[in-house]
């Protein structure tokens, strides 16, 4: 790809983070990135996704010594709740999990490793068993963060997902008026970033 000219390549899965997993039974995508910011030539790559739940403030950090990396981070949160989470499979609970940090941490961490860097996210709005605490949790998230995209998504079941099986599910009109509240908050947000990049130049993070 170097050799025909490209310039920019994508790492692309389901979950980058995980991958070695099948293989090691560990994550080896730092191994991976290092062999790759080693290969001559004029070009740059960037990493989707990077899943909270695996990545590390330490391998965070390893980020910052590779050379060639894009620091265009689309770390799907999709919530902030830890009772949502669990409900999601999200949590880590392995024996490993002590060196996880929060999510707000690893974005202030993120910020303070790399000033130019370009956060995306995505969160679902009305998962089975999401209370009003829930959304309160997940809205103070949002609004204490500093994300340069977030795309917000409603719940739907899904037939073959096992989420479609929970009980407790949110109904679709609350899913509407939440999904309405924080979409304004975001917006409001990200219109107000858009204005302070104006007449300044950035290298090509976005997507």
């Amino acid at each position: 790809m170097i050799k025909s000219g490209i310039q920019e390549i994508i790492l692309i899965a389901q979950d980058t983070s995980r991958y070695g997993f099948d293989r090691y039974g560990k994550s080896a995508l730092m191994t991976l990135l290092k062999r790759i910011d080693k290969i001559p030539g004029n070009f740059k790559y960037r990493l989707l996704y990077l899943y909270p739940d695996i990545i590390t403030l330490n391998e965070i950090k390893k980020l910052k010594t590779l050379k060639k990396f894009i620091p265009y981070f689309d770390i799907p949160f999709q919530h902030i709740s830890q009772n949502v989470l669990k409900k999601m499979g999200r949590l880590n609970t392995s024996k490993d999990a002590i060196h996880r940090i929060s999510y707000p941490a690893m974005i202030k961490e993120i910020r303070k490793l790399f000033p130019q860097s370009y956060i995306r996210t995505n969160i679902i709005i009305g998962f089975p068993g999401e209370t009003k605490k829930d959304f309160q949790e997940l809205k103070t998230f949002i609004q204490e963060s500093d994300f340069d995209n977030i795309a917000l998504f409603e719940y739907h079941d899904e037939p073959l997902a096992t989420s479609s099986k929970l009980p407790h599910k949110v109904p679709a009109k609350l899913i509407r008026e939440r999904f309405m509240e924080l979409d304004d908050i975001i917006d409001k947000q990200l219109t107000a970033k858009e204005k302070a990049r104006k007449g300044k130049t950035f290298t090509g993070y976005v997507m």
